[in-house]
């Protein structure tokens, strides 16, 4: 059976009888692992950090998370344990994932700082291993599901905090939505939620109204937080996913659309600069466009580290010590934990295998998604690729899908759906 073409017919009584509870749970864990319900009084402040702090969560990491995180595992080796099924590497992007695994544990024997590689892999394997047992277990509508489910509680739990702490200022300049995270993670939270509700909507017979409206409740907060890079990410992965289906001359046709609307805004240049500064802003104070918010002088400084080690980096997640945080931040004149670039983190930790490598998943997961929804007509294979789209764009600006939060556990979820299919037990005697 390939890539799971065929929907789950087994009936597996552990998943079937309690769907919620397993919900409720990776929705906690994810919860408690990565939200902070005072979060949004730190907008005074711009959500910055000090330096201070900043390394010092770094090297030391939480108890909490760990606890939680590693709860997390215990309910994966459990699932697996009591599954009738195996699971077999289902063409490249299996073997991809196992390669890009094992690449990740060899870099210990490289890395600059083992303690710090050696705990963040730790819970990456974790992630791992929980990813890969859930998309074991759930039949793909109901990955879509908690999906949709848990952001939506995140979501809601955000707006509460706001409300409760007097920091819910829409309509106040500068006012970013940031509920119980940081506004960029919140645009990726909200980004999730419009793409599980937009596709659950589109499968739905019943109860259209309510995925109508938290579509629309989505996109609003989406904007809200004004995370350029989660809220023109998120359309164009649409359109982009949208536009794999068309036929070649239709495409082109979109091309031209385009360069006659472009003309269309270079004879009105006057006008259309001040509307195009505002999108490309949202109206935030601390934004450069020019440098990309200070991301361009960042890259060049972080380019020059690659280049003494390309091939095999520093160590998984090694390169972020305290004494490279003081580096850089002292150079760039900002408190700086990451690339704001999944691509350039990876080459930094991972060298150039692992950054190809993990690019090669991601575009192998999109092209799959593609397949499979032609050959199922299953609306929830689109989701999957919307969303693979939307986080290779995003990794070009961000750094937030690849660190230990549920936007990497969905990551690997979706290429461990389609990476590897299920087959019954061989039973002997």
């Amino acid at each position: 059976m390939k890539g799971f073409l065929a929907e789950d017919t087994r009936q597996d009584a552990f998943v079937e009888n309690v769907p919620w509870i397993s919900f409720l749970f990776l929705t906690a864990v994810f919860f408690i692992g990565q939200h902070e319900w005072l979060f949004s009084l730190n907008a005074g402040e711009g959500f910055g950090a000090l330096l201070d702090e900043t390394t010092a969560r770094f090297e030391q990491g939480s108890i909490l998370r760990r606890i939680v995180f590693f709860s997390m595992g215990a309910y994966a080796v459990f699932s697996l344990l009591t599954t009738r099924y195996r699971a077999k590497a289902e063409g490249a992007l299996g073997w991809l994932m196992l390669l890009y695994l094992s690449w990740s544990i060899l870099s210990l024997a490289w890395s600059e700082n083992l303690a710090i590689s050696f705990r963040r892999l730790v819970l990456f394997v974790i992630f791992w291993i929980s990813a890969f047992a859930v998309s074991q277990r759930f039949p793909l509508r109901d990955i879509v599901l908690w999906i949709f489910f848990s952001t939506l509680i995140y979501l809601h739990v955000g707006l509460a905090a706001e409300l409760a702490l007097g920091t819910f200022h829409p309509l106040a300049g500068g006012y970013r939505f940031a509920g119980t995270l940081h506004p960029n993670s919140q645009g990726i939270n909200c980004a999730l939620l419009f793409f599980a509700s937009f596709f659950l909507l589109i499968g739905q017979k019943r109860w259209r109204w309510v995925f109508i409206a938290i579509v629309c409740e989505s996109l609003i907060f989406l904007f809200l937080t004004k995370s350029r890079t989660s809220l023109g990410f998120a359309l164009i992965a649409l359109l982009l996913y949208w536009s794999m289906w068309l036929p070649l001359p239709r495409k082109g046709a979109i091309v031209l659309c385009v360069i006659f609307i472009s003309c269309i805004l270079l004879l009105i240049e006057n006008n259309f600069m001040s509307v195009l500064q505002y999108i490309l802003t949202l109206d935030r104070k601390d934004a450069e466009t020019i440098t990309l918010t200070g991301r361009i002088p960042l890259w060049g400084q972080l380019l020059s580290y690659i280049a003494r080690r390309p091939i095999q980096g520093y160590g998984y997640d090694g390169f972020w010590t305290s004494r490279h945080i003081a580096e850089i931040s002292s150079e760039q004149k900002w408190v700086v934990f990451q690339g704001h670039s999944v691509y350039l983190d990876l080459s930094l930790g991972l060298g150039v295998v692992g950054a190809v490598a993990y690019i090669l998943m991601v575009l192998i997961g999109i092209r799959r998604t593609v397949s499979d929804h032609k050959a199922s007509r299953n609306a929830e294979y689109s989701f999957l690729g919307v969303v693979l789209i939307f986080i290779v764009l995003n990794g070009l600006l961000e750094s937030i899908v690849i660190m230990a939060n549920q936007v990497t556990f969905v990551i690997l979820l979706i290429l461990a759906r389609l990476g590897f299919s299920s087959q019954p037990r061989v039973r002997l005697g």
